[in-house]
């Protein structure tokens, strides 16, 4: 397999000097106090994070793009100050949070480079989906409470406007989101319009006087919204593309190339990811062909996408049936995890139906961490069009969404209190959506797919997952056109042409990018996971290798890589003593 080339510098956590060193309690401090201004400035604009802590969310960063340039200079000046701590000093945790924060500012440019190309749409607009659930968990106590509460709504309306303001500079520029965009977009504004009338009436206040400012503040709201929808009118979408990606934009291709950076955290290419996943295909390929042949299922690709779009048994008439699909899967893996994960996070899990609103603009859903007001982890899923929407990765889904997946892996960094604050609330494309990949696979490991069927779900979600390294390359780089992406998708995929309208919007305009960061970061916790296997022999330790890959919360690729198999690596062989 093709290996990606790593020009991190590894240095910054494991040097010769570093190795002969001992613990240095002015570097410590140092990096602690840098880190605690670093913390309380991105939690700042993160209200997810604010909400997860348990914290009053405050207001929306309004994201325009003089906040953004704010945003660079400011990492830039923490740089700095980053660049005189003495490294050697650090601990091995220390330095893992150097290392991140190094990681975390030199990524700060991504956003504002893409200040030119970003679109509204289902996926984009999560942070304004998210503003709802930050309102519903302010206690609404305080006077400060409830400016915080007229703050966050507020943003809202900044944001927004922001939003139009963007959209016109890119049309001023020749730059239109594509025509089967737009209905999408608007359809997000609506879902949102839908979210914001409740926010006039906050349910935990009695004062008059807060009560009119937040239907003040809403109002507000609802004008940005009509400002933006103004926008995306008749003559927007006369001039609008038919294809999506960023390779039909000026400039787009190398934004593309900070965007590969960015969602894989490694050093590697867009032509380096597309012949990756095309590798995987071939191999994936090969193990559906040896399970067709045990399920009797003929045709080739053909004849298995035939099954599981007409076999009755993969699918549900309702969105309860679903969820009781989805809790069968649980049920079946739940007793064989302490086996392989120690420990295991306390917050519980479950799935709950996505808002129908927001169902149309997407594939499938998506997880919610926990948060003080709702302390357990949700699998918000798409209960829509059941009778069109084969089932048959059910068991491959949840077990990618809850556990051993996002809900493990998040749940577990919440509750680790000994990390700093910004990287108990950090999210790392590759590193998230890598590892649920990864323990969704490794449910075959734990023998969690018992039924050839269930195992056919995952093969077929690993084709899924494999194709968007090449398909989100091919529109973003290569100028793919969207009937050339969706001939990809049908040939090598085995999802519905409703999930393939929407996955190409997601990939072409909403996140172009992010579809990267499922199979770059699973394919490198693999390769990880195998060299540590022939670092430590006969007595590797599963549970150890899994610890030491989640304690530490979300790291870039190399320098998880570093910290596992590097020179001051963990010892993860069973007959260690634990730490």
């Amino acid at each position: 397999m093709m290996r990606i080339r790593y020009v991190l510098a590894i240095g910054l956590l494991w040097s010769s000097t570093a190795l002969a060193a001992a613990a240095d309690p002015g570097a410590s401090a140092a990096l602690a106090a840098l880190t605690r201004d670093y913390g309380a400035h991105a939690l700042q604009r993160d209200v997810y994070g604010q909400v997860s802590l348990g914290q009053v969310a405050g207001a929306l960063p309004v994201r325009d793009r003089a906040d953004l340039e704010r945003e660079v200079a400011y990492a830039d000046g923490v740089r700095a100050r980053l660049s005189a701590v003495p490294v050697a000093g650090l601990t091995t945790e220390e330095r893992l949070t150097a290392a991140v924060l190094r990681w975390q500012l030199d990524d700060t440019a991504t956003a504002l480079a893409g200040d030119a190309f970003v679109f509204p749409g289902p996926y984009g607009m999560s942070e304004l989906n998210f503003v709802g659930t930050a309102l519903a968990a302010n206690p609404l106590q305080t006077k400060a409470d409830e400016a915080a509460y007229l703050a966050l709504v507020g943003s809202v309306g900044r944001q927004l406007d922001a939003m139009a303001d963007r959209l016109r500079r890119q049309a001023a520029k020749g730059i239109f989101m594509p025509q089967a965009q737009v209905p999408r977009a608007l359809k997000a504004l609506v879902a949102l319009r839908d979210q914001a009338a409740a926010w006039a009436k906050p349910a935990r206040s009695a004062s008059p006087a807060f009560a009119g400012q937040a239907a003040a503040e809403t109002q507000a709201v609802l004008a940005a919204l009509d400002r933006v929808s103004g926008v995306l009118g008749p003559d927007y979408l006369a001039r609008a593309p038919v294809n999506a990606g960023l390779a039909q934009y000026p400039g787009g291709k190398a934004y593309y190339r900070q965007l590969v950076k960015s969602y894989t955290t490694m050093e590697t290419t867009p032509e380096a990811l597309a012949a990756i996943g095309r590798e995987e295909l071939t191999r994936n390929s090969r193990e559906l062909a040896s399970l067709a042949d045990r399920l009797g299922i003929t045709g080739g690709h053909a004849g298995l996408k035939h099954f599981v779009e007409t076999d009755p048994g993969f699918f549900v008439k309702t969105p309860e049936e679903l969820a009781a699909r989805y809790q069968h899967c649980m049920d079946r893996i739940a007793p064989l995890l302490p086996a392989w994960f120690d420990p295991l996070p306390n917050a519980p899990y479950h799935t709950r139906r996505l808002d129908p609103a927001l169902e149309p603009g997407m594939t499938y859903g998506y997880y919610e961490q926990p948060i003080p007001d709702r302390p357990e982890g949700e699998y918000r899923f798409n209960g829509s069009n059941l009778d069109k929407r084969s089932q048959f990765n059910a068991c491959g889904l949840i077990f990618h969404e809850l556990m051993p997946g996002h809900h493990l892996q998040v749940a577990s960094q919440l509750e680790n209190t000994a990390l700093p604050s910004f990287r108990r609330t950090l999210n790392i494309g590759a590193y998230a959506e890598g590892w649920a990949e990864y323990a969704s696979n490794l449910a075959r490991d734990m023998k969690a797919y018992p039924d050839d069927r269930d195992l056919l779900g995952r093969l077929m979600m690993n084709a899924q997952i494999y194709s968007r390294l090449v398909v989100d390359v091919g529109l973003n780089y290569d100028g793919w056109t969207l009937a050339e992406a969706a001939k990809f998708l049908r040939e090598n995929t085995f999802i519905s042409e409703p999930e393939i309208e929407s996955d190409l919007l997601r990939y072409g305009t909403d996140i172009p990018g992010q579809a990267l960061s499922y199979g770059a970061g699973a394919v490198e916790i693999a390769a990880i996971r195998r060299d540590a296997e022939k670092q430590a022999g006969k007595d590797f330790d599963i549970r150890r290798f899994h610890r030491e890959v989640i304690e530490h919360g979300p790291l870039p690729m190399a320098v998880l890589r570093a910290h596992v198999l590097g020179e001051r690596a963990p010892v993860i062989a069973r007959e260690v003593p634990r730490r």
